[in-house]
């Protein structure tokens, strides 16, 4: 085993040198191996320094040859560091690179593998000293070893030239597609409108219980899976039965009573097998465990998504039932959440739809006063703090409140916070049989709801 741990990490020094040469020759060459090549790559810490002043130069637009190259290095105070003038002339004498892809995949594919290495001997560190629990544990090794890519690239760091080139593709793709949703698409017109769609980030839906929450979320996951968004549902309070009685029963417009007890009718019965067929072809997939903590929805998280990539949104129903990490309060437990669950949403670079309960303040407020607002969220300092968005879910006839009533089943969607964007409130109709929010304007079209 010592032999083992004795060997020289993964390295290809020659292959190094060749692409430095490459680049001191012909600064094109900087270019094509600026895109997946990061300093740290080299395993030779000279090489590293010397690529690094080569793409500092090339982003400032001085030429690099080997007698600038060295009064930048001199300048800097790394080229006694690096070997002096002698090692440049060294490097500016070994052949360059015949293949230069070829060249910089080997790099960085040692570069990989050494960093693979390290994350293990890290894991290994903290397995061998008892450092958290074995869910903490597995969850460190799972996120640095995403943090892993063959390619490195510029890394996590953007100069303002590559972000104005991509800025500029992404800018016309949105005036191409003008009037289109950017995210992932709700199926309600102003939702849409507003936040063009749900964005990558924390999105927080919270209301009062038995207002709909998991209703407007389902729906939501149903109206993006017709637009062939997939969706990644963690329903810790209903099981994945009670969900598919839900979904089935809006899409087919029968009452979910009837799944309880079996009551349906002839008519029922061809309604539910033609929501069957069109429900069966939806990228929806549910995760009916309970009491998850923060760190396994991340792994499942992950896992989902690599098999199902068609997963472009994540739902969890709800908040108050994540298990949470020992905290002083449950404040601070919130917070370690809503963070967590922020950072898997950047990780995957995918909307996060998490429903809150709301706390008991707002029942205690007179009529018509009890419309929920950003105070009234429960633990409320962190998830108000790390939200993206926030929406409420608000029904005025379940609090008889005549003066706002326009019609029986309004329920009012108040977008409260918009971190990139308008807030604003608009209303719905829910239909309680069938645990189904429809836009006001297909609601009036309908002459009878069944």
């Amino acid at each position: 085993m010592k032999t083992e741990f004795q060997k020289l990490p993964p390295q290809a020094i020659e292959i190094e040198e060749s692409i430095l040469a490459s680049c001191l020759i012909d600064n094109k060459n900087i270019e094509q191996a600026i895109d997946l090549l990061l300093p740290d790559d080299f395993y030779r810490t000279n090489h590293g320094k010397i690529y690094r002043a080569m793409t500092r130069m090339y982003r400032t637009q001085i030429k690099v040859d080997a007698v600038t190259l060295m009064q930048y290095l001199r300048e800097s105070g790394e080229l006694d560091e690096i070997g002096g003038a002698g090692f440049i002339s060294r490097v500016l004498d070994f052949p360059p690179a015949m293949d230069l892809d070829y060249c910089i995949k080997k790099v960085c594919e040692k570069a990989s593998l050494r960093r693979t290495i390290e994350v293990c001997n890290a894991v290994e560190k903290r397995c061998y000293t008892d450092q958290g629990d074995a869910e903490e544990t597995i969850d460190f090794f799972q996120e640095k070893a995403n943090e892993i890519s063959l390619y490195g690239g510029q890394g996590t760091i953007f100069g303002m030239r590559d972000l104005v080139m991509s800025a500029g593709d992404r800018y016309q793709d949105l005036h191409e597609n003008r009037g289109k949703v950017s995210g992932v698409p709700t199926g309600y017109r102003m939702m849409d409108y507003l936040l063009g769609g749900l964005q990558p980030g924390l999105n927080i839906l919270a209301a009062r219980p038995s207002m709909g929450k998991t209703s407007l979320a389902v729906d939501i996951s149903k109206n993006a899976a017709s637009a062939g968004q997939g969706s990644l549902i963690f329903s810790m309070e209903q099981g994945e039965d009670e969900l598919i009685d839900r979904i089935i029963a809006g899409e087919a417009m029968v009452n979910l009573m009837k799944f309880r007890t079996g009551q349906f009718g002839t008519d029922d019965l061809d309604k539910i097998n033609s929501a069957k067929e069109k429900v069966y072809q939806w990228p929806i997939f549910i995760d009916p465990s309970g009491g998850l903590s923060v760190s396994e929805i991340k792994r499942r998280s992950r896992q989902y998504i690599r098999f199902n990539p068609d997963i472009k949104l994540i739902i969890i129903d709800y908040l108050q039932l994540i298990i949470g990490a020992k905290a002083e309060n449950r404040n601070h437990e919130i917070g370690i959440i809503t963070r967590g669950l922020k950072a898997l949403s950047k990780e995957l670079k995918i909307p996060l739809l998490l429903l809150s309960q709301l706390n008991r303040e707002l029942e205690r407020r007179p009529n018509p006063n009890k419309r929920p607002k950003l105070s009234d969220l429960r633990d409320s300092g962190n998830i108000e703090q790390d939200a993206d968005t926030v929406m409420f879910i608000y029904r005025p006839e379940v609090y008889n409140d005549e003066a706002s009533i326009k019609f029986e089943g309004q329920a009012d969607i108040d977008i409260a916070k918009h971190r990139n964007g308008p807030t604003g409130m608009f209303s719905t109709r829910f239909h309680v049989n069938h645990t189904r929010f429809y836009d006001i304007e297909v609601t009036q079209k309908q002459e009878q709801m069944p």
